[in-house]
């Protein structure tokens, strides 16, 4: 159900980003059992559905709730090639590290492709 509400309506970053910040977001927390619906998210065909599975974990992370959850969806969308998606786990993660600056520290290091020499 909520993964239709995204395929339905949304067709920009904009929308997708309000509906999952507030409506979504406030439902995870209520719910926090559903967070799974937003693992599975990542691997989805629509790239608003992708997005949706990091940035609906915004305002709670301002909350500092949710980090292991933060870390495997970013894990998850790490090798996405759609530059918005993309954005929504960097936005993510930035979020994240206002209350957990050592922790996404660590996560980015860990994660980091190694930087190629240039010649």
């Amino acid at each position: 159900m909520l993964g239709r509400c995204l395929r339905d309506n949304v067709t920009n970053w904009a929308s997708c980003d309000t509906l999952c910040n507030h409506a979504l977001g406030s439902f995870i927390e209520q719910y926090p059992q559903e967070i799974e619906h937003l693992k599975r998210w990542t691997k989805h065909k629509n790239r608003w559905i992708r997005r949706g599975a990091a940035v609906t974990l915004i305002l709670p992370t301002r909350k500092g709730i949710f980090l292991s959850d933060i870390f495997e969806i970013a894990q998850l969308l790490l090798e996405d090639q759609d530059d918005l998606v993309q954005k929504g786990y960097g936005w993510l993660l930035k979020e994240s590290s206002k209350k957990h600056h050592r922790q996404v520290f660590d996560f980015i290091l860990k994660h980091k492709k190694p930087c190629q020499e240039l010649h």
